[in-house]
């Protein structure tokens, strides 16, 4: 079992992307008047001069909304709150920590159009993981400034006529969403090309969510792994007595007993405690193995440890996905 230790995402970590930036949302400005509906982004800190990443799109609740800076005045459980978090300009949407919200390419881009290519610092990391990549293909490059390209992968993503059966060729719908996860050497200064491709006609590429860090080996899996998925689907009515289901969005879990050297013990607590409330990649599968269903990215939701003895301890997670 394997989980990343993340890299705070910010505006230093994106140093180039051919997604073009929202260049028709107004920014938002502290000493202008909004009306209600009013919806702007904010590109900058509170002092208004300090770059800031995701770049997050608001919409105002209140009339003469002025001075409440919208990241600290947009809590969802407080409907006196003068500000709705609408999401991510489609730029940042693959660091907004949601699966479901995708950085899509859509033919237009300057350069490389129809493909998403994004430049990432990479300092000091030795793995990434990509939630709900949308394509068929996708290109690590890494480079370092002494020694210039040091490692570079292609990974060609599989659809359900490749992983299924000669029925699911003929008659499914082919899956072009993945989770994956990429490990790589560890320079220091070093930056990371993403590139992803769709190579079907009319189809164009997507990325959900990206965790960068580096992974901590933390033990063998036992057997008897709980995973799932919670469904977040609703059933509604009419006032005239229709019953029908409103689909929701969903998200995987994953329940599991890690067996871990006992002389690690404190380590292994360590890690854990150091993520507590950060999204990031868990990775249930052992060496020789690779379930999908056992890569969730989320967070700890549990977690405990039992000092079994001098050689070997083990440690029981709760682990639970983002929608």
């Amino acid at each position: 079992m394997m989980v990343m230790q993340p890299e705070t995402i910010d505006f230093a970590t994106l140093v180039s992307s051919n997604i073009s930036a929202d260049t028709t949302t107004p920014e938002y400005n502290a000493g202008t008047t909004y009306a209600i509906g009013a919806v702007i982004k904010v590109p900058y800190a509170v002092d208004g001069s300090t770059p800031i990443g995701p770049v997050g799109i608001y919409k105002s609740k209140v009339v003469d909304n002025v001075g409440n800076y919208p990241p600290y005045n947009c809590d969802p459980d407080d409907d006196t709150a003068p500000w709705e978090y609408l999401g991510a300009t489609n730029r940042w949407k693959w660091a907004d920590t949601y699966i479901n919200t995708q950085t899509m390419a859509d033919g237009t881009e300057a350069t490389d159009p129809g493909v998403i290519v994004m430049i990432l610092n990479a300092d000091k990391c030795d793995s990434i993981g990509i939630a709900g990549c949308v394509g068929t293909k996708v290109t690590f490059t890494l480079t370092n400034p002494s020694e210039g390209v040091v490692d570079t992968t292609v990974m060609q993503l599989p659809n359900a006529a490749v992983e299924g059966t000669a029925w699911d060729y003929c008659f499914e719908d082919f899956v072009w969403e993945h989770d994956i996860v990429h490990d790589f050497p560890i320079f220091h200064q070093a930056t990371l090309e993403i590139r992803i491709e769709h190579e079907a006609e009319g189809e164009y590429p997507g990325c959900g969510f990206v965790v960068l860090g580096r992974v901590a080996d933390v033990g063998i899996t036992k057997l008897d792994v709980g995973s799932g998925a919670t469904d977040y689907s609703e059933k509604d009515d009419t006032k005239s007595g229709d019953v029908f289901l409103k689909p929701g969005k969903y998200a995987k879990y994953m329940d599991l007993e890690v067996q871990i050297n006992t002389v690690e013990y404190d380590r292994i607590q360590q890690i854990f405690t150091a993520i507590r409330g950060k999204a990031t990649v868990f990775v249930g599968n052992n060496p020789g193995t690779s379930f999908k269903s056992l890569i969730v990215f989320g967070f700890w939701y549990t977690f405990g440890m039992v000092l079994q003895g001098s050689v070997k301890s083990r440690c029981n997670l709760e682990i639970k996905g983002l929608t």
